[in-house]
């Protein structure tokens, strides 16, 4: 087993292991966590599309701990799916998370869709050839489009939500065009976009969007984060 870093999440009791070496997340998790929160209604089954560590459902878990909601999170990484393992049990919420350690677009090909209320990812930012990939395999799958990338994601999204369902996404700025054009091909309408900077001066860095499948929404832009 790797040596493991611990950090508490949020002034809170939850901890979060991470390998020294692997991939580490970033504040994205806490921005998405935090909007998707604020959409509930504490009944919802929700579907997390590539964990990673863990840290998004684990921070959704212990806010919903007095709800009805239920938390499935997919992890195609080996090594990731572990850390995640881990960190579920060390925080005491076997109860709210199942943990998968499989491929989302193979499930799609053997399992019953329409199950899932909500979809939330915070998903590899960088498309397969747009940069330089890291040597390191966890980090560079984490971060590149190598086994899923934003149109295939969309569509396995689409096919698990229920009708009425809501997908929420977290990606940079740059790709907003892409995003919502890939969420409309399949149906998704977009509901909610935020927009979120380094500070005031800044361009936008990331985008927040959500939408509801086979649903006509009014769309509405919210008042854009501000990190610093």
């Amino acid at each position: 087993m790797p040596p493991y870093t611990t950090e508490n999440i949020q002034n809170s009791e939850v901890k979060i292991h991470q390998p020294e070496n692997g991939y580490h997340f970033s504040m994205d998790p806490f921005l998405l966590t935090e909007h998707v929160i604020n959409l509930m209604n504490g009944k919802e089954r929700v579907l997390e599309i590539g964990t990673g560590s863990g840290v998004m459902a684990i921070i959704l878990a212990s806010q919903c701990q007095l709800s009805d909601t239920t938390i499935t999170a997919v992890e195609i990484q080996s090594s990731l799916y572990e850390v995640a393992k881990k960190n579920i049990t060390s925080n005491g919420m076997q109860s709210k998370i199942k943990l998968i350690h499989d491929d989302i677009i193979k499930m799609k090909s053997r399992e019953k869709g329409g199950e899932f209320d909500m979809v939330i990812s915070n998903p590899p930012y960088q498309k397969k050839n747009s940069s330089r990939i890291n040597h390191d395999t966890e980090k560079a799958i984490a971060k590149h489009e190598i086994t899923l990338d934003m149109e295939q994601l969309i569509c396995c999204a689409a096919y698990f939500l229920k009708q009425n369902g809501s997908l929420h996404l977290i990606y940079p700025a740059g790709r907003t065009r892409e995003l919502l054009y890939n969420m409309k091909h399949h149906k998704i309408e977009i509901s909610y976009i935020r927009f979120v900077h380094s500070d005031t001066k800044s361009h936008a860095k990331l985008v927040i969007v959500s939408g509801i499948k086979n649903s006509c929404t009014k769309l509405s832009i919210l008042p854009p984060i501000f990190l610093k």
